[in-house]
């Protein structure tokens, strides 16, 4: 699913409304934005930060996060 996402990303293809709400959800993996010390000289080796990434990243996910608050904002979720 990663990799999807960060193909979809990459080519500037539009994203469903629950595509972007899952990439919100995976903030709960924001531990892994930071490269483990172990994997410090080889961080494509440390799976969690590579799979955080192909879901945008920090930039993405904040981005995902906002999109969902203003579209709960607007339905009067939130």
């Amino acid at each position: 699913m990663g990799w999807t996402r960060a193909n979809q990303l990459a080519s500037g293809d539009a994203l469903a409304e629950e595509t972007i709400r899952r990439m919100a959800r995976f903030a709960r993996h924001r531990k892994n934005s930071k490269i483990s010390p172990e994997y410090k000289s080889t961080p494509w080796r440390d799976r969690g930060y590579v799979a955080w990434l192909t879901w945008g990243g920090d930039v993405g996910v904040n981005w995902a996060i906002r999109k969902v608050e203003q579209w709960d904002k607007e339905d009067g979720k939130a």
